[in-house]
């Protein structure tokens, strides 16, 4: 393993690689740390695939090595992997491809932050904050609870590389539907910057994306 200017391992890894590590902490909500080829590793509860009642403490062991971990995501700054132990199982990655832009489904509730985590019939969901429908005000956290499910997700994007499903709330809510279907093609519009992406930018243009 390659090392940086301060002696640190370098992150060589990119998402979609496939890995194995030695399990050095256990918490008790069911995360995971691993040591993999000096990095830290990270395997969060939804990533987990334990049976019913099941906690990451009855499955696994400090010192004990994982094999085939996905890596879903790559961060820099804090020199860690993000790692899951489901999305690399064979029956999760041909329920994946069986999803498509424009699905309209189901989940229940994992994690609620500034968006949500779900789970979509075993697959991991996610609705970003600006794919919510809140009040002035308001945060996911005072609309939304853990276990609670939500029907009417749009699928609006099949992510292959991170094997996840990104939802939205307020592309399937008919005032959303009807106003897009106002738009034509060639029209000039205004718009305010929401994030900027990949080198794209995403705007809000009177409550459309």
């Amino acid at each position: 393993m390659a090392e940086n200017h301060d002696g640190q391992p370098e992150v060589a890894y990119a998402v979609g690689d496939v890995v194995s590590g030695a399990v050095t902490g256990i918490g008790d909500d069911s995360w995971l740390w691993l040591d993999v080829d000096g990095l830290v590793g990270v395997v969060g509860p939804r990533d987990l695939a334990l049976a019913d009642g099941e906690s990451a403490r009855d499955r696994y062991a400090v010192g004990e090595t994982i094999n085939g971990l996905f890596v879903r995501d790559v961060d820099h700054e804090r020199r860690a992997l993000y790692l899951s132990v489901k999305r690399n199982a064979p029956g999760y990655v041909e329920a994946l491809q069986q999803r498509m832009i424009g699905d309209v489904v189901s989940g229940t509730i994992t994690s609620v932050g500034g968006g949500l985590g779900l789970d979509i019939d075993g697959l991991v969901g996610v609705v970003g904050p600006d794919e919510l429908v809140l009040a002035d005000g308001e945060s996911a956290r005072e609309r939304y609870a853990v276990g609670e499910t939500i029907n009417g997700l749009f699928v609006c994007d099949v992510d292959h590389e991170r094997r996840a499903l990104y939802l939205s709330v307020k592309r399937n809510a008919p005032g959303y539907v009807e106003a897009l279907r106002r738009r034509t093609v060639g029209e000039v519009v205004s718009g305010t910057i929401t994030y900027i992406v990949s080198g794209h930018l995403v705007l809000n243009v009177d409550g459309l994306d």
